[in-house]
Formats: structure tokens, C-alpha cells, sequence
């Protein structure tokens, strides 16, 4: 398994949230995990990550959200279905323990090969 994580330093909560849900790259809604958001479409979660920003205190250099990504090796004696369980399974611990009172928003891609990975949005600061 292998983590990524990534801050920016601005609040491009909208384009990264199109990235993670393009048509090239997605596949599935069905394994998508909204941890402590009350949207469940695009335009919803981009306001709502969006809002929760603004009670953010400025500082310089600040961080406005994480971009991350949880992937594990393809396995070929396992479901593919059964491995996307496991794997979702693993993002909702992970964000339980990493992101407890924080918004995320994790999407499944399948487009490469030899991977299965979630890509996941996170606010720097907790909700509301």
C-alpha cells in the first residue's frame, strides 16, 4: 500500500474535485466516501468544501487542503469487487484516524493496470 500526501496553498477545492471525478478517470460513483459532508454531488461538496475554508484563520503560507492518495497493487486472486471493499474499507479507517472532524471527499479510480487507488480531498480545518 502506498500513501501520497499533498497540500496546497490555495483553495482549488473545485478543480481538484473535477480531477478526481473526470469521466477518463472515473469510472464508479460506488465505492465514493463522504466523510462528514452532508453533500453528495459535485457542485454541493465544491460549496461545502468551499464555505468550511472561509472560517480558516489567514496565514501566510497557510494550507487550504490535503490531496491524497491511498493505492494498493492489483490482486489476482481476489474479486476485483472484493478488492474495492477492502481498499474502501481502508480509506474509512484512514480517515477516521487521519481526518476525524474534517471534510473529505474520496473517489475510486480503476484506470491504471496494475493499481486500484483513492484519490481523497481533505480540508485543513475541521468542519466548521
Amino acid at each position: 500500500m502506498i500513501i501520497k500526501s499533498m497540500s496546497r496553498k490555495h483553495a482549488s477545492f473545485d478543480q481538484l474535485i473535477d480531477y478526481i471525478e473526470s469521466e477518463k478517470k472515473l469510472k464508479s460513483k460506488n465505492f465514493s466516501i463522504f466523510h462528514n459532508t452532508y453533500s453528495r454531488n459535485t457542485d454541493g461538496l465544491k460549496k461545502e468544501f468551499s464555505e468550511n475554508a472561509k472560517h480558516l484563520k489567514f496565514r501566510k503560507n497557510g494550507v487550504y487542503l490535503y490531496h491524497e492518495v491511498i493505492s494498493i497493487t492489483r490482486a489476482k486472486h481476489i474479486e476485483e469487487d472484493q478488492q474495492k471493499a477492502i481498499l474502501q474499507k481502508i480509506v474509512n479507517e484512514y480517515l477516521r484516524m487521519r481526518a476525524k472532524n474534517n471534510l473529505a471527499y474520496a473517489v475510486l479510480h480503476e484506470d491504471k493496470k496494475d493499481n486500484l487507488h483513492f484519490h481523497i480531498v481533505i480540508s485543513a480545518n475541521e468542519a466548521e
